[in-house]
């Protein structure tokens, strides 16, 4: 488990699952999802993803319990900003806004958010697919920032 840096403000949710390999988002049809390989692979990973990502949810609703005495209600809803770290250690490169998709899927499908509409990306400085890593895993964080007018930035 890695070191969690006590802020101010706790973000909504972080979590971090090592060994986890997100898979893309992949089209699919009716038919093509119990048919199409790359479907069915996708919905294999998105129902492990959503696993791991439930469990994460407890586990960080004990953290900021314990830690800053809030409780934290599941799904969260409203305006977010979502920053990830999907790390592959191939070199294959990924399209970021597949993965960005297919995370955000997990997070409705595990119960974190309510709805996959209700993220703002701030840029790509906050969101990245790094190829190479020495291990797979994924670093997920929710938060409201508040810029200086109390804007949602």
């Amino acid at each position: 488990m890695r070191h969690i840096e006590l802020k101010k403000d706790p973000p909504l949710f972080r979590a971090y699952i090592p060994g986890m390999r997100v898979k893309p988002t992949v089209r699919q049809t009716q038919r093509s999802k119990y048919v199409n390989k790359e479907a069915i692979a996708y919905n294999k990973n998105q129902h492990e993803l959503a696993q791991e990502l439930t469990k994460a949810s407890y586990l960080w609703m004990d953290i900021v319990k314990s830690l800053y005495k809030e409780k934290i209600k599941f799904p969260i809803e409203g305006p977010m900003i979502i920053s990830y770290t999907a790390a592959y250690t191939g070199k294959h490169l990924r399209d970021d806004n597949n993965v960005r998709k297919a995370v955000e899927d997990a997070l409705v499908k595990a119960g974190v958010i309510s709805d996959d509409d209700c993220v703002i990306l701030p840029g790509a400085d906050r969101t990245r697919t790094r190829i190479g890593a020495k291990e797979n895993y994924l670093v997920v964080e929710l938060r409201r920032d508040v810029g200086k007018k109390g804007d949602l930035l």
